[in-house]
């Protein structure tokens, strides 16, 4: 769970949800639980801006 992109995510989440570290986490392992699919899954998503944890619509 610990690669680059997983890193990378957490640090976009936070910016964008405006939490620490570790509640960005927590939101990247929940959104993962919940639609069935890996952290680093989610992550990969993250990065590349396909998906965004505060609900918002992307493009």
């Amino acid at each position: 769970m610990y690669r680059a992109e997983v890193h990378q995510a957490t640090g976009m989440a936070m910016v964008r949800l405006g939490v620490s570290a570790q509640e960005a986490l927590v939101r990247l392992r929940a959104h993962a639980f919940a639609v069935g699919l890996t952290v680093d899954e989610v992550a990969g998503e993250v990065v590349a801006r396909r998906l965004r944890l505060d609900g918002g619509r992307l493009g």
